[in-house]
């Protein structure tokens, strides 16, 4: 029986599809299946019979989406652990050894790890250094995604006991298991090695827009919960991711709001704060160019220095 079940959800067939199983198969830890289920398209079984590997396990269900095709595999699956992998990805050759030698020497649930970005053709575009410890991650998470779906390692137990994917969301499934996760006490872990290559995609504007308006609710939902107890002491933290939430999705009235009244309540957090108040007055498409090409890190800079100057007594 294998120890680990790898969970590849096919929705289309990908002409990447070779490479991203090839990493797969040559992993250097081998007591695994591959779990490939496959909702639309027949030309995914005609490629897969290129492959004798009894390790590959091939389901076709019409019309599932991502959540639903998730947890028939999760309901199938005999290993312990739970791996993803999307289709037009690369795992790193020793991913999974990392990841199952550290899960067993740790008391986490889940393990990420950081992640290379590529573009359609491979090139490496730059290295993604998520959040390492839990509190981070926890942290951050409603704020932006600081852990990479197809980059996981978790029990199947746990996802048995949360209850798996839920099946009303098509978009930012994997934002709604992290939080459900985080609210119930699990832990979770990113190795800081990049162990994964992520393909970027040109997603059409209505999936980006679905997903950010998806996001933002799932995260004002946890950090109600988060905050529910409404003590003095959580006040500023509170107000401060939610100034951030809004601040990296681009409602920057709302980004405005929230990060003024940290002013109000922490004076001394101005250094802190000025690194996000000085763009929350820019229109947003002039942020998102300004982000893009990181000529806010120069601006941050001099303000800060300026800052510093004026506010040292504070």
């Amino acid at each position: 029986m294998s120890e680990l079940s790898i969970l590849m959800p096919i929705k289309g067939y990908s002409e990447y599809l070779n490479i991203a199983i090839e990493s797969i198969l040559n992993q250097t830890y081998r007591n695994f299946e591959l779990i490939i289920i496959d909702s639309s398209n027949v030309q995914v079984a005609n490629f897969l019979r290129n492959y004798s590997d009894a390790r590959i396990k091939y389901v076709y269900l019409k019309n599932l989406n991502i959540s639903e095709a998730l947890n028939y595999g999760i309901e199938i699956a005999e290993g312990q652990l739970i791996g993803r992998m999307d289709s037009d990805d690369i795992a790193v050759i020793n991913k999974f050894e990392k990841q199952i030698h550290f899960f067993k020497n740790s008391q986490y649930d889940l393990i990420g790890t950081n992640f290379y970005a590529i573009d359609l053709n491979g090139k490496v575009m730059g290295e993604k250094i998520l959040p390492e410890y839990h509190d981070s991650i926890e942290y951050f998470m409603p704020i932006y995604s600081t852990i990479l779906h197809p980059t996981i390692l978790i029990k199947r137990k746990t996802l048995l006991e949360i209850g798996k994917y839920n099946v009303s969301y098509k978009v930012c499934e994997d934002n709604e298991l992290f939080l459900r996760l985080f609210k119930n006490n699990f832990k979770a872990y990113n190795i800081q090695k990049p162990l994964y290559y992520y393909r970027l995609n040109s997603k059409s504007a209505e999936i980006t827009k679905e997903m950010k308006r998806v996001f933002i609710s799932l995260s004002l939902e946890y950090l109600k919960f988060k905050y529910r107890k409404n003590r003095e002491d959580d006040y500023y933290d509170k107000y401060f991711r939610l100034g951030l939430l809004f601040y990296y999705n681009y409602k920057l009235t709302y980004a405005k709001r929230f990060l003024m009244h940290c002013i109000s309540l922490r004076p001394s957090k101005i250094l802190v704060l000025s690194r996000f108040l000085i763009f929350i007055f820019f229109n947003p498409k002039i942020l998102l160019f300004i982000r893009r090409y990181r000529i806010s890190e120069n601006i941050r800079y001099l303000f800060v220095r300026f800052c510093k100057k004026y506010y040292s007594g504070i």
